[in-house]
């Protein structure tokens, strides 16, 4: 040996025995070593003694054979292991001639001998044993240096024998004791004297490593071993397994008789172990060669092997004559015997018949069964049991007790599945259910984990050298999408790595229960992203939801610091500042995000894409992953692998079965991955190197009747639709099971109802139940839930959808055919029969129309393989016949009467309960809640059952739409449960979503909880009590005390076990059986407990509860809770306690509110005056005090503390309000506001007082005037009679005295012979009675007539005056009625000018009613006039030829109204026409318009015939009000007409003079040559307006005008009302408009009302009579109107939803003229602002309504366009007005359009700047210009009808052809800059959602629709650009926001290559049908009815016709 690093070695090379184990240096390991220790606690190893004896032996005899000698040192460092050396060397060597042995100390030892062996046993780790002198030994001469010893023992803890371990290896010289024959054998003979053969069947015995034979034992044979009682028999029988596979057969063996009777007992083998028998046959297996091998079947009894010899003799009665011969080959001797190979290249054939692809042929040969190899239940299949290879790894298993059904090893492949799992490069693995696409996946895992350990360890090759592979490691991804199987697949790759790697399996496998797959599955050790994960989480094996959340943490975000660093290093629109408030949101956004738990899979999917893209993908690169039930996911989904796996050559494997592909959104097939794989995942130069497609047709699950039936589903979806599934070979069973049964049931029969039904005494009628492999499926939730209140809980009840994934025993399928929306159409299944000569009846397949067949065969597929072994199918409608004379003539069925089906067959042997818990297990990771309750009930699982019951209330929570009070219940339900059952972070989640703050704290407490019971193994103890102590806490807060008790408990501190005694005897202080005396007692008990314990809080608490405030408020002092503290103390009524308690907080307030609240002011006055500041509190606090002072009459005091009240207003208000009015004055006086005093004294009254507070005040006038109406009032208003004399009247002469002289000092001359009058009248007053009113009536018209005194303020109004004046007038009434002179108090009102009150009276009275009537007329109109509308119900007599207007003036009935009108012709009477028209206006106004909804019928054309409907009906529209007002109108100018020229001769003008000497109020003077008028009220407002103009005469009571004033004046009124109704009329439209959201009025009649606002404003802006007077107000009237109109009108016109803008209504209306007028106005206004030259937004708007009508004036838009516009502008707007006015012949317009439009679009973000277009003008332009190019190539052109409608519009409904020139290239350009301008506007979501919300248009969504159908209509007409729909259509943010229907539509279409039938179809469901225009005379392209078809080369068109075509 040559020196090395550590160890310098020098030996002469002599070999003593042969062999490379014992050259001049060796360590040998021992792996079956097992230490014992002995009495005096040594370590001794008897193998060690063995093996060091045998190789003494050995050197003996050579030695002796050639006679040489030669010394030994045999060494230990063990005394007692040296003691047993000593022992057995001394009896066998100690004279020994050859041999000298010596034995010793390792330690001590310093000699030469010849051979040194090594026992190194007892070096494990003991200081005593350090080899600290191994350099020296190593050094001293010698020839052989042999160590034995354990290298797994030597190599822990850092040992000193490390590194010449390593040393051994590195140099060749290190070797397994166990694989030397000799050694081996020694080492089995001591184990069995030992009892200690278990040792020898671990992973590194040697015995698995001398094999010969590749033995196969089966999971039966596997139960039967695991049920022998004798663990002494299963070593003996493993032993034999052993020596079998070494090749060794017994001498001599008695065959049974019943193997030596079969035919093939040549290819059998019987092998007896204590009683028992293994049978075994010679078989050959594939590897890389074929080769012979022994198949263990079961091991058994001997009466029971017969039935087993039977089966197996069927099997290999199907093998080839071949075969058999080769297994019957024989290599060896009689006892060894080796197996035969053959080359792989040799053609071996195992069966008689070859498998065949062929459907027909499979049918033809049904009938005989031939091709199949068992006729037995699937569970109890020969042939499709599992089989697996012995070795330690099987040995270990099933040492471990596991049973055939879970034993955790690589199951022996198939050839299929060996050539999958032995491909080296990425590939597709396609197989139907059942196939084992699963398991190939896992195999193929494991074997690169195999590999890759190879690779890494070598064979004894030094570990150096590999170090770098060894951290590097081997990562590897498994996916899949159902926990479940994730959760099984993880636990079977951790079973294989256990066991081969020598440990012993985990323990006995039986069905996992739900927390040990949440423990697996939530993978707290697994970080959230890959990013340096370690390699203990490798291979990582999660499901697809896990992998995108752990992507996206991988991908992640930017730290605020490198996302504001992009500022700098980047182009970049955000400054720093702006980035950090970004990011800012950001973080808020993602904390809401979390705590919601909230998130779209498609939105993730394509954010992550984007991510990727852009940051890149910085985690660990994956070198294999296996994807499974890849159909599931979507193209989008399987991309993202490509980030994480750069192996694209050998590192990935896909497997799925397209035929189970029915999750909703996904349909592909496999050659659409392989595909995507090629263009996606290879680089360019690796194209061309496509991945393998691997196909698995060998069923593992059901038997060969079942997959018949399936197949020929697939066979109908393979000929209907090959392009929706991968075409495969036919699966193949070799076990015959029973047919499916097609049930037959009488008329009006259920079966489930039959089967399940109960009899009537409520016990089930025919089966008890199913079991837990038997299944009921049905098609939806619907009919599951019908069949579920049948069934109960008698049966397990499924939709198709839930039961993918699943596999059961039994199934029975249940009107599937019945519910199928498919219904009749299933008979298109006789076309495919009628093809393959099965029936000759058939129907015509339509792809678009049977579409939906090729779901429902899917369907049918999944649910016809769920079935392991029997399907019933049963159906209630005739639907399904098509299917079943289908399955019937292909022999695939048995057709069966229910009644003829044997029910106690069904269930067969009842279920288990782990079988029942193990279904519920699967059901509830399928998120079937309900079902697996039931599962956990009948299993006896309490804790499941409740579990799923928890998730079933969370799932009817989360998805229901019920009140959020009913889902909060739901959810504190199922939080509740889930509390129970220990699931705190559940039970949290579910008091978060509740919402409530309560709950959300309660949430926090259990996540506390949670985190603590889950950190026991990761978290350190004091992490664990900090949880426990806070959620204990919180729990304790809440009043949840038990909860906190559990939690204080889990500390495990003595004061913590205080703390939660105390929360559980306040728990059970709650309790439901606590009297309310006990539950007191113990409350305070715990009260006390928590004081002493410091927990005072609760303490407080509890006392609090119990009422005892006073010590709750002083728990609450200790624990600094002031503010409780005060509150209990309140509470308490200990008020300076807790005024303490405030004032400590600081809380002033408080403190008052508790002195006032306790009735202590004085105290709380002190307090007051101490403090600064509390402005309100202190008030509030004056305030209660004062009014507690007035309660209890003390006025003092309450002064006291109104005179501390911040303001005087405050005081005025308090005292006013209590009528402390003396009070009140006295402050007043105080204040020196004697005028505000003699108000006061007014409230009171006191009008003594008043006067002489008046008088300090200055007001000499007003107190002389209040004393005079004191002596009026007590004159007039308290006389009784003649006799009369009140005490009050005794001072009535001092009081006039006394007002004489006030009235004196005023120094008013005019004021003091008034006083002095009034106080004459005054005293004059006196009997009579008679006298007294006169006098108080001349009094009263003394005191209005003079306008000083009236003037004053705060004596008598007007309007009191007024109402003494009625008192009186009343009392005389009274008094001349009861003297029956009613007629002279007429005489006394119609002097005094009381018309009315003269008409009223004058009613009792005949004789005086021509009389009062004869003026009634003028002061009526008179008094209409000053107040504008009807105020009076008045009555006349019945000859009267105004009667019609007394009666209506009080109606509110419009057709009443009208009747009159009709009837009364203008010339007979103007006042009724004038007066009635404007009542009917009032009406209009004060009632509810409504608008007409007819289209024809417009304002202009109404008339009264056509209103007379309406009218009749007495309802009030628009129209009317528009045609009354115009009808009023013009009676209102005819009058101011006539009134200005007043030379009118004839009927009319005396029509119209009397109208208006009545209407004014007015008679005509004759004895005037001027022509004066007397005027009758003088109380009129236009006679007060011209009072300068007046002349008296005579009567004082009337007054005279001059014709020429009162002309003007009856012009300004007749103006003045014109204006103002026209202001009502419009005020009333705006209104109407303003409300038409509310009333849901259509667009049309918005439009409607619009046109008569702005009628009525262009009337005013153009009456020249109304703008002589009222220029300013009809100028602000106009402005208003018609900005109010012209915004309305654009936006209704040009919007975005073609329903409102091009209905058929809308179209009628703007062929009016005013719409027309209304499109200038809009002009006009645009052109007016001032931002109109530069401004987008106006020169989008301003070019759209040139493009609406081309009649528009363009004057002025020219101007300003020709100055300040750009050049395409310019360019645009002079073809506009300047270029050929037909759309069709202008080629130019079309070029300047397009220019134009690229310039808006030209800048980035364009859709983001203030200055952009509006969504309506810039959809309404990009359209007319794809209409404009479609003329320009001729032929015919596809466009919506709203499209169409707008350019027939323009071209004024006539058309002519295009200009004939094709201008190609120009509509190519222009197409394609459309399409990018769609598709930018598109993909910019964000900007286009801000775009459409800053307009202020409609919604988001029809903006899209609106885009998308453009972007149609190009594809459409041009034929290009399909795939930029497909892809925006493609996209979640767009499809989302679409009606599904319309997407669905448009991609079936682009996919069929039939995009104009598509549109035809979602056009016409959008209300926007699509319309053909053909510019030849070829009319070919007229579909269907549903499309319209405009030839505009055959026929003329007129605007009727094309309205009628095109609605």
């Amino acid at each position: 040996m040559e020196s090395s690093s550590s160890f310098k070695v020098k030996v002469r090379r002599k070999c003593y025995i042969p062999g490379a184990i014992f050259g001049p240096f060796s360590f040998i390991n021992i792996y079956s070593g097992k230490k014992v220790v002995d009495a005096e606690n040594g370590m001794k190893n008897m193998i060690e003694v063995a093996v060091t004896l045998r190789i003494l032996q050995l050197l003996y005899k050579e030695c002796s054979s050639s006679k040489q000698k030669i010394s030994i040192a045999v060494l230990s460092p063990n005394l007692s292991q040296l003691q047993s050396l000593q022992q057995k060397i001394e009896i066998h060597y100690e004279n020994n001639e050859f041999l000298k042995v010596k034995v010793g100390f390792f330690h001590d030892y310093k000699g030469t001998d010849d051979v040194v062996l090594v026992s190194t046993v007892g070096s494990d780790g003991d200081e005593r044993y350090d080899v600290v002198n191994i350099n020296g030994y190593l050094k001293s001469e010698r020839r052989c240096l042999w160590i034995l010893g354990d290298e797994r023992v030597l190599q822990k803890g850092g040992s000193k024998w490390e590194p010449l371990i390593l040393e051994a290896k590195a140099r060749r010289c290190f070797f397994q004791a166990d694989e030397h024959k000799d050694l081996a054998k020694v080492i089995v003979e001591v184990k069995k004297d030992l009892d200690e053969l278990d040792e020898l069947l671990i992973g590194e015995s040697s015995l698995f490593k001398s094999t010969t034979w590749k033995v196969l034992f089966s999971s039966k044979f596997v139960t039967s071993f695991s049920n022998i009682e004798s663990w002494e028999t299963k070593k003996l029988v493993l032993l034999m397994l052993r020596k079998l596979s070494s090749g060794w057969r017994p001498k001599q063996s008695s065959t049974a008789a019943c193997i030596v009777g079969s035919p093939y007992f040549e290819l059998m083998r019987e092998f007896r172990v204590k009683g028992l028998h293994i049978l075994c046959t010679i078989d050959i297996v594939k590897d890389s060669h074929y080769v012979q091998a022994l198949k263990v079947w079961d091991i058994l009894p001997f009466n029971e092997m017969g039935e087993l010899i039977r089966r197996l003799e069927g099997i290999i009665g199907t093998y080839s004559r071949e075969y058999i011969d080769y297994c019957k080959a024989r290599c060896g001797q009689s006892v060894s015997e080796y197996p035969l190979t053959w080359p792989a290249t040799s053609k071996i054939t195992q069966y008689k018949f070859h498998k065949t692809n062929s459907c027909e042929e499979m049918f033809t040969d049904w009938a005989n069964r031939n091709k199949c190899v068992e006729n037995v239940k699937v569970h109890e299949s020969l042939i499709l049991m599992k089989f697996y290879s012995f070795s330690s790894g099987a040995v270990n298993s099933m040492i471990s007790g596991c049973d055939g059904g879970g034993i955790g090893l690589p199951l022996e492949l198939t050839e299929q599945e060996k050539d999958v799992v032995s491909f080296d490069k990425s590939s597709f693995i396609l197989g139907r259910s059942g196939t084992g696409k699963t398991t190939v996946l896992t195999t193929k895992l494991y074997r690169n984990e195999q590999l890759h350990h190879l690779a890494c360890e070598g064979f004894h090759e030094s570990i150096y050298n590999n170090e770098e592979v060894k951290q590097d490691g081997l990562r590897q991804l498994f996916v899949t999408l159902s926990p479940r199987l994730c959760y099984a697949v993880k636990k079977h790759v951790c079973e294989l790595k256990r066991l081969t790697c020598g440990g012993s399996s985990s323990s006995q496998i039986t069905s996992p229960c739900i927390d040990e797959i949440d423990k697996t599955m939530s993978s707290e050790d697994i970080p959230d992203h890959f990013i340096h994960l370690p390699h203990k989480n490798y291979p990582l094996i999660i499901t697809f939801h896990r992998f995108l959340l752990m992507l996206d943490g991988t991908v992640g975000i930017l730290s605020r610091e490198d996302y504001v660093a992009l500022c700098d290093g980047r182009t970049s629109i955000l400054d720093e500042q702006k980035r950090e408030i970004i990011y800012s949101i950001f973080e808020q956004y993602e904390n809401i995000k979390t705590e919601k738990g909230n998130f779209d899979l498609g939105d993730l999917v394509n954010d992550l894409h984007q991510r990727l893209e852009f940051q890149g993908y910085n985690g660990d690169f994956m070198d294999y992953v296996y994807i499974d039930e890849v159909q599931d996911l979507t193209m989008r989904q399987i991309m993202l692998f490509k980030h994480v796996c750069t192996n694209v050559h050998e590192g990935y494997a896909f497997s799925g079965d397209t035929a189970q592909g029915i999750a909703k959104g996904i349909g592909f097939r496999f050659e659409d991955i392989r595909l995507l794989f090629y263009s996606k995942f290879l680089l360019g130069s690796e194209k061309g190197k496509m991945s393998k497609i691997f196909q698995l047709s060998d069923n593992f699950r059901t038997h060969s009747g079942v997959l018949n039936l399936a197949h020929s589903v697939i066979s109908l979806i393979c000929h209907f639709f090959p392009m929706f599934i991968d075409a495969l070979r036919q699966e193949s069973s070799r076990v015959i099971g029973e047919l499916p049964i097609l049930l037959e049931i009488d008329a009006n029969d259920n079966v489930i109802k039959k089967i399940f039904g109960s009899n009537g005494d409520g016990t089930c009628q025919r089966v008890i139940g199913f079991g837990a492999e038997q299944v009921i499926l049905v098609r939806d939730e619907c009919l599951k839930n019908k069949v579920v209140d049948i069934v109960g809980k008698n049966a397990l009840v499924l939709t198709i959808m839930e039961s993918k994934g699943l596999e059961f025993r039994d199934v029975l399928l249940y009107d599937f055919f019945t519910s199928s929306s498919f219904s009749n159409e299933w008979r298109i299944i006789y076309e495919y029969m009628e093809e393959n000569d099965l029936v000759n009846l058939s129907s015509c397949f339509d792809m678009e129309k049977h579409v939906v067949l090729c779901s429902e065969l899917k369907q049918l597929y999944v649910a016809i393989t769920r079935t392991k072994q029997r399907l019933w199918i049963s159906e209630t409608t005739g639907f399904s016949h098509p299917m079943f004379d289908y399955w019937k003539k292909s022999n695939l069925v048995v057709v069966k009467h229910l009644n003829d089906l044997r029910f106690d067959q069904i269930t067969q042997t009842p279920s288990t309960k782990d079988e029942w818990r193990s279904q519920g297990v699967k059901l509830y990771y399928e998120n079937n809640f309900m079902m697996a309750q039931m599962c956990f009930l009948k299993a006896g699982d309490k804790y499941s059952e409740r579990l799923a019951e928890a998730q079933q209330l969370r799932t009817i929570a989360d998805g229901t739409h019920d009140s959020q009070i009913e889902r909060n219940k739901l959810f504190k339900e199922s939080a509740e449960i889930f509390v129970s059952l220990g699931k705190h972070m559940l039970a949290a989640d579910c008091f978060f979503k509740t919402g409530d703050k309560h709950f959300e704290r309660l949430a926090e407490a259990h996540q506390l909880r949670a985190v603590a019971d889950g950190s026991g193994t990761h978290g350190s103890q004091i992490e664990r009590k900090k949880h426990y102590r806070e959620a204990g806490e919180v729990f304790g807060s809440l009043g949840k005390h038990m909860l906190a008790a559990e939690c204080f408990f889990k500390i495990g501190d003595e004061y913590f076990e205080r703390l939660a005694e105390a929360h559980e005897i306040r728990a059970m202080a709650d309790g439901a059986h606590v009297s309310e005396k006990e539950r007191k007692t113990r409350i305070k008990e715990v009260g006390e407990l928590f004081g002493s314990l410091g927990k005072h809080v609760l303490a407080a608490e509890c006392f609090y509860e119990i009422e005892d405030y006073r010590i709750a408020g002083e728990e609450y002092i200790r624990a600094s809770m002031l503010k409780k503290a005060g509150n209990c103390f309140f509470l308490a009524q200990c008020y300076e306690k807790a005024v303490e308690a405030y004032e400590k907080l600081g809380d002033f307030a408080k403190c008052l509110s508790v002195y006032a609240d306790g009735k202590l002011f004085e105290m709380g006055f002190q307090l007051m005056g101490s403090r600064k500041g509390f402005r309100e509190a202190k008030l509030e606090f004056l305030k209660r005090g004062a009014g507690y002072y007035f309660s209890i009459k003390d006025f003092k005091n309450m002064m006291k503390f109104v005179r501390s009240f911040h303001s005087k207003g405050d005081m005025h208000t308090f005292l006013i309000k209590r009528r402390c009015y003396d009070e009140l004055i006295s402050l007043e006086i105080e204040w020196g506001n004697y005028k505000e005093a003699s108000k006061i004294a007014r409230l009171k009254p006191d009008p003594v007082l008043e006067s002489e507070l008046l008088l300090k005040a200055g007001l000499h006038m007003e107190s002389s005037l209040v004393i005079l109406w004191h002596v009026f009032s007590q004159t007039v208003g308290f006389q009784r009679g003649d006799d009369y004399e009140d005490e009050h009247f005794a001072i009535k002469d001092e009081l006039l005295a006394k007002a004489v002289s006030i009235a004196e000092i005023s120094s008013c001359d005019v004021f003091y012979r008034f006083v002095c009058r009034e106080s004459e009248l005054l005293s004059e007053a006196k009997n009579p009675q008679e006298e007294v009113f006169k006098k108080g009536l001349e009094f009263i018209d003394c005191y209005k007539e003079n306008g000083l005194a009236s003037s004053l303020d705060g004596v008598k109004t007007t309007h009191e005056i007024d109402q003494i004046e009625k008192n009186v007038l009343h009392e005389m009434h009274t008094f001349f009625q009861s003297g029956n002179r009613v007629h002279e108090l007429l005489f006394l009102l119609e002097v005094r000018g009381k018309f009315l009150e003269a008409e009223t009276i004058g009613n009792e009275d005949d004789r005086s009613i021509k009389a009062a009537l004869s003026r009634l007329w003028h002061v009526f109109l008179g008094s209409l006039c000053a107040c504008g509308k009807i105020a009076w119900k008045l009555e006349c007599t019945p000859d009267s030829h105004d009667s019609p207007l007394m009666r209506i003036l009080s109606t509110t009935d419009i057709s009443i109204c009208e009747r009159y009108m009709s009837e009364i012709p203008k010339e007979r009477s103007v006042r009724l026409h004038f007066q009635v028209s404007r009542r009917i206006i009032d009406l209009h106004l004060h009632s509810d318009c409504t608008i007409d909804d007819t289209i024809e019928t417009l304002v202009d054309d109404v008339t009264l015939s056509h209103l007379e409907i309406g009218v009749l009906k007495n309802v009030a529209s628009i129209e009317s009000l528009i045609h009354f007002w115009s009808y009023w109108k013009k009676l209102i100018m005819e009058l101011i007409t006539w009134t200005s020229k007043r030379r009118g001769v004839g009927k009319n003008c005396t029509l119209y003079d009397g109208f208006i000497c009545d209407y004014f109020g007015v008679w005509k003077y004759d004895g005037d040559k001027n022509r004066s008028y007397y005027v009758l009220d003088v109380g009129s407002n236009w006679v007060k307006e011209m009072n300068p103009y007046m002349r008296t005469i005579t009567n004082r009571h009337l007054h005279m005008i001059h014709a020429r004033e009162f002309a003007s004046v009856a012009s300004r009124h007749w103006c003045s009302e014109l204006l103002l109704v026209s202001e009502k009329v419009l005020k009333k439209l705006r209104y109407l408009h303003a409300s038409s959201n509310l009333k849901k009025l259509s667009t049309h009649q918005r439009m409607k009302i619009l046109i008569n606002l702005f009628k009525v404003t262009e009337y005013l802006k153009n009456c020249k009579f109304v703008k002589v007077w009222w220029r300013a107000r009809v100028c602000k009237i106009v402005d208003q109107s018609r900005q109010f109109c012209m915004d309305k009108f654009i936006s209704s016109v040009f919007c975005i939803n073609w329903k409102h803008s091009q209905s058929k209504e809308m179209m009628f209306l703007r062929g009016d003229k005013t719409f027309l007028n209304m499109l200038n106005e809009a002009v006009n206004v645009i052109n007016s602002s001032p931002k109109m030259p530069t401004s987008r937004w106006h020169l989008g708007r301003i070019t759209t309504i040139f493009l609406s009508d081309r009649k528009i004036d363009s004057n002025d838009i020219m101007r300003k366009v020709q100055r300040f516009c750009s050049l395409n502008w310019k360019e645009l707007f002079d073809k506009l007005i300047n270029g050929d006015k037909s759309s069709l012949k202008n080629v130019d317009l079309a070029i300047s359009l397009h220019n134009v439009l690229k310039e808006t679009t030209l800048y980035a973000n364009w859709l983001r700047a203030d200055d952009c277009m509006s969504p309506a003008c810039f959809l309404y332009l990009i359209e007319r210009l794809l209409i404009l190019s479609l003329f320009f190539r001729g032929g015919y052109a596809f466009m919506t009808r709203s499209s169409c409608v707008e350019w027939l519009a323009y071209e004024e409904w006539g058309m002519g052809g295009p200009n004939g020139v094709k201008c190609l290239d120009i509509m190519n350009d222009i197409h394609h800059s459309l399409v990018s301008m769609i598709t930018q506007m598109l993909n910019s979501h964000d900007d286009l959602l801000e775009w459409v919300t800053r307009s202020k248009e409609e919604p988001y969504d029809i903006l899209v629709l609106r885009l998308i159908i453009l972007l149609s209509m190009i594809c459409v007409n041009t034929g290009q650009h399909c795939h930029r729909l497909l892809d925006i259509l493609g996209r979640p943010c767009i499809s989302s926001v679409l009606p599904s229907t319309f997407v669905e539509g448009i991609i079936k279409g682009l996919n069929k290559d039939c995009l104009v039938d598509s549109l035809v179809d979602v056009c016409g469901k959008i209300d926007n049908p699509l319309v053909i225009v053909s510019f030849t005379k070829d009319s070919s392209m007229a579909p269907c009815e549903k499309v319209v078809f405009l030839n505009l080369a055959e026929q003329d068109f007129t605007r009727e016709m094309l309205m009628k075509m095109l609605y």
